[in-house]
């Protein structure tokens, strides 16, 4: 009778193991993730605040005075949400990869894509200023495993 319960024991264990391994390779998971990616993203960038915690760099009198024929009324807070940067913005989206191990955080865009690359790496406008907000910082990554480990924690609290 003992030697037939560890059988069942590690057949239980076994299956326990399959249904973890499905478990942790969720779409549900990744798609968590990915839109948490976006959501920090974003947010810092509507602040105004570059991936490393300081502020943008403030535009330029032309581009400012722009802003505010547009009738912006925050002109002077520089946060890529004018004109074409509010829809490269809007263009981020994520996609989880196939075997369910990973998302990816991309522009689905590739006009937009461009433009976040002039802003983000070659610099934008006449003065090439960069406003590095692509990218996640310790403290975002930090946040997203953690969103990671509490779905993981709620989905082995089902089992």
């Amino acid at each position: 009778a003992i030697q037939s319960y560890n059988l069942m024991a590690k057949q239980t264990i076994k299956t326990a193991r399959i249904q973890l391994v499905k478990m942790l390779k969720s779409q549900t998971i990744w798609n968590k993730v990915g839109l948490g990616a976006i959501r920090l993203i974003r947010k810092r960038t509507r602040v105004g605040v570059d991936v490393h915690g300081k502020p943008f760099k403030k535009y330029s009198k032309g581009h400012l005075a722009k802003r505010k024929r547009e009738g912006i009324k925050a002109a002077h807070v520089v946060n890529l949400e004018f004109s074409d940067t509010a829809n490269m913005m809007q263009s981020i989206t994520h996609e989880v990869y196939n075997n369910f191990e990973g998302v990816s955080v991309f522009f689905r865009d590739a006009r937009k894509e461009q433009l976040a690359i002039y802003h983000n790496i070659l610099g934008a406008g006449k003065s090439k200023v960069i406003r590095e907000f692509w990218d996640l910082n310790e403290a975002e990554e930090k946040q997203l495993a953690d969103l990671a480990a509490q779905e993981i924690t709620n989905l082995l609290n089902k089992l």
